[in-house]
């Protein structure tokens, strides 16, 4: 199951609302990912990940059930068949350097909302700039 929006105006006001919505949806069990898109090629996604934050890992939002279970969020791309598994969309690569522009991110219970959705943009506004400087060279997608 997931949940798609398209971002209107790429707000950190509209992003931070996304992602609490995206959390009390996941929370809710009503969604499993969720995907903010910021452009034709690059997302926010907000989902459930395994990926490696165990439940001794406090400052995380767990799975009541499966505790290595997280909610996370992080940049991504849009040009995945099948994004709703949070784990499998992948994160900017640079094919030349085999660098990943690493955003993944757990959610907090505490999380301050506005906070991420500010440095989430701000990482995704340099992304930007470096792919249009030709510093970084993301996959080509098909």
């Amino acid at each position: 199951m997931k949940r798609y929006i398209k971002a209107a105006t790429n707000s950190a006001s509209d992003l931070a609302k996304f992602i609490k919505e995206s959390v009390d949806n996941l929370l809710a069990g009503t969604a499993t990912n969720n995907q903010y898109k910021l452009d034709n090629d690059w997302a926010v996604y907000v989902g459930w990940s395994d990926a490696g934050y165990t439940d001794d890992f406090e400052s995380a939002i767990h799975d009541e059930n499966d505790p290595d279970w997280t909610i996370c969020a992080k940049i991504a791309t849009t040009h995945e068949a099948v994004w709703a598994d949070y784990d499998f969309c992948d994160m900017p690569y640079n094919e030349k350097t085999g660098d990943v522009w690493d955003t993944d991110m757990a959610i907090s219970p505490e999380e301050s909302y506005p906070n991420t959705a500010a440095w989430l943009l701000n990482e995704y506004d340099e992304l930007i700039r470096q792919i249009e400087s030709g510093e970084f060279v993301p996959h080509e997608y098909n």
